[in-house]
């Protein structure tokens, strides 16, 4: 499902060119549970976050958030993605997430 990634994110103002290309090569070519390398700007929304959260790389996007702003977004996309019971099951079961949100 990873691999479905569409190139309508990398189009996205909040998404560098350099970025774009780093999502693309890391989805193409998967090494070992790494996944991709995601890079949030200023101009990320809520949205944008949600788009990679919905397509299994919730962790990797919380990994990549690095400024106060976007750790907040990150909170929020948490809470909303966790609104859903077998979501909210995935997320408290996430050794990963549950180390973000310390």
């Amino acid at each position: 499902e990873n691999d479905s990634l569409d190139n309508n994110a990398a189009s996205n103002s909040a998404f560098s060119p350099a970025s774009a290309m780093a999502l693309q090569t890391s989805m193409s070519r998967r090494i070992s549970n790494q996944g991709p390398i995601l890079s949030f700007g200023p101009n990320t929304t809520l949205s944008d976050l949600q788009y990679f959260a919905e397509r299994g790389c919730i962790v990797f996007v919380l990994s990549a958030l690095q400024s106060p702003k976007l750790i907040a977004l990150g909170t929020r996309m948490l809470a909303d993605y966790a609104k859903d019971p077998a979501r909210r099951v995935a997320v408290a079961g996430n050794k990963r997430i549950l180390e973000f949100l310390l």
